[in-house]
């Protein structure tokens, strides 16, 4: 015959093991609820390019790393961070700075990144600084096999700041090759100001126009595509 106590141990063990689950689904449902109630869209790996474009003036910051590829910390300041950056379809192109370079012909001192592309014909190496305006990235030197070496001041090869979906920006860009000299326009229409790209979120396209200042006569017609942490990512010549 089972002692009476024994049954009460069982009742009593019942219990605990009773309240031991009720206070564990509680926890868990409890866990659940707090990350369902986490603000939507906020998440450990939000990305600092998620800001850039103000809620209320629909213009984009575009931050210099966008040109170098490099890390963006979402600071919306203009500034020429460290890089050193490879890209292109066949990795044949390097962006390394910044450094300082004085301009031959103005006598200025400007911070400067290099851009190399390795091609066919040999090396070409280019300068790159911000212009006057602080719109846009300009060229100051260019080294190629086929014209040799020319220098600039107040270009627009790149915009950075504040720019609109289809904005157009001009500048006037003045032309060193040898003891002449010469002044071209340089404009840059936003085509397309973040959008995705080969699934990469973010991305800038931009139509970049060179032509005489004299006469309306293009002497060269791109379209770029940039995209985060990646650089030049697409390029077609019209």
């Amino acid at each position: 015959m089972t002692p009476p106590f024994f049954y009460g141990w069982i009742i009593v063990a019942i219990s605990m093991l009773a309240g031991f689950f009720s206070a564990g689904v509680s926890n868990i449902t409890m866990a659940w609820g707090s990350e369902r109630s986490s603000p939507a869209g906020v998440t450990v790996d939000q990305s600092p390019w998620d800001s850039s474009i103000d809620a209320a003036s629909q213009a984009r910051f575009i931050p210099v790393e966008l040109w170098t590829g490099a890390e963006w910390d979402g600071k919306k300041e203009l500034k020429m961070s460290n890089a050193e950056t490879r890209f292109g379809d066949r990795l044949n192109k390097d962006i390394k700075g910044p450094m300082e370079w004085k301009h031959p012909m103005t006598g200025a001192t400007l911070v400067v990144y290099e851009r190399t592309n390795q091609e066919r014909e040999g090396v070409q190496s280019q300068l790159f600084a911000m212009n006057e305006e602080k719109t846009g990235l300009g060229r100051v030197y260019d080294s190629r096999t086929e014209f040799g070496i020319r220098t600039f001041s107040g270009g627009l090869k790149f915009p950075i700041g504040h720019w609109k979906q289809g904005e157009t920006k001009k500048v006037v860009e003045t032309r060193y090759e040898g003891p002449r000299v010469e002044t071209r326009i340089e404009s840059i229409k936003i085509t397309q100001l973040d959008f995705t790209y080969r699934e990469m979120p973010h991305c800038l396209e931009f139509e970049w126009i060179y032509q005489e200042s004299r006469r309306p006569k293009i002497i060269d017609h791109q379209t770029y595509t940039y995209c985060p942490n990646k650089g030049m990512v697409k390029q077609v010549k019209h």
